[in-house]
């Protein structure tokens, strides 16, 4: 009998007491990231974009003749990730980040997440913003897949890109056993996202934030406390399961012609898992040969694929390497 009432007692344990208590937690952090919104506010603009609102953060002079940068985040990412970037380019060109739906301050929407529908938001905004092109489109991993369609479909709005450690689309079907393994282990957390965050685990583990520890103080807290919150979570999860079909979406795509395109990778992109870098790295050098006939790569080195962005070096090389490419625009006009 005392087997069965341990038993019993561990079960609702297990079962009930750690959700409660995971609830407990996830409440009194929901109050605090309410406190800590207070303090920042949303940096940019909230937009109607039909029937949801958008967050898009512009800064920069504007009449300087030079394109306007579009920072386009990755997975899990989202205007937050680019204040080390933001901060160096406002100093002399007209720079904006947005959140996609979903992330941080961008409403949820019940449009399905395919890189087509992310573009047609995207143009919407910048259109609704008052924002004119023609823009460099600077996109980080996931990021590249959305930056890509909205050159395919806005050709003429798009007059540089600039893609950081984008990954191989088509990923499964080129992909070692072993790299197939830990996606389907990622899928099989990511997919559970909503209720990891519902239940206080990702405030408690630090999952979503823990990667953007170096970015300033402000960016980061409001990395902290989306990036516990359901809302957001439900956003990641949604692109995160179907990154296979965004990355096939991607590849089916027409090449840029000679539109400057510069690709940078870091040099040690994943630590855990050598075999991902290197098959990140040998895309990278790919995509720039391929993708454009005016390619470069670039390599920084010292950082992993978050680093890329909260690093404070990382970040001002990525932002020399913006100006670069928009010089480069320059050049291939005339």
């Amino acid at each position: 009998m005392k087997y069965i009432k341990v038993t019993a007692l561990t079960i609702f344990f297990v079962g009930i007491g750690i959700p409660l208590l995971g609830l407990g937690y996830q409440a009194v952090g929901l109050a605090g990231d309410a406190a800590i919104r207070k303090q920042i506010n949303a940096p940019g603009e909230i937009i109607s974009v039909g029937d949801f609102s958008m967050h898009i953060h512009c800064s920069g002079p504007a009449e300087t003749g030079a394109p306007t940068v579009i920072l386009e985040a990755g997975n899990s990412e989202w205007s937050s990730a680019w204040a080390h970037v933001q901060a160096d380019l406002e100093k002399s060109i007209r720079v904006c980040s947005y959140d996609r739906q979903g992330y941080a301050w961008s409403d949820a929407s019940n449009d399905a997440v395919t890189a087509a529908n992310a573009v047609q938001h995207l143009n919407s905004l910048l259109e609704e913003s008052g924002e004119r092109g023609p823009f460099i489109v600077v996109a980080h991993s996931l990021g590249y897949v959305f930056a890509r369609r909205y050159a395919y479909e806005f050709t003429d709005q798009v007059a540089g890109l600039v893609v950081i450690d984008g990954g191989p689309p088509g990923r499964y079907s080129t992909y070692t056993n072993e790299l197939r393994k830990a996606f389907a282990d990622s899928e099989a957390v990511y997919g559970r996202l909503e209720p990891l965050a519902r239940f206080g685990v990702l405030r408690a583990t630090g999952l979503m934030s823990n990667p953007m520890k170096d970015l300033p103080k402000d960016a980061y807290l409001a990395v902290k406390a989306f990036g516990a919150e359901e809302k957001t979570a439900r956003a990641i999860a949604r692109e995160y399961v179907r990154m296979d079909n965004l990355y096939s979406e991607a590849a089916a795509m027409a090449s840029l012609g000679a539109i400057p395109l510069t690709v940078i990778s870091a040099d040690n992109s994943y630590p855990d898992l050598p075999a991902l870098t290197v098959t990140m790295l040998k895309y990278n050098e790919e995509l720039a040969r391929s993708f454009s006939s005016n390619g470069r790569h670039v390599m920084i080195e010292g950082v992993d694929h978050f680093g890329l962005l909260s690093n404070r070096q990382a970040a001002r090389q990525i932002a020399e390497e913006v100006r670069l490419t928009s010089r480069r625009i320059d050049n291939h006009d005339e």
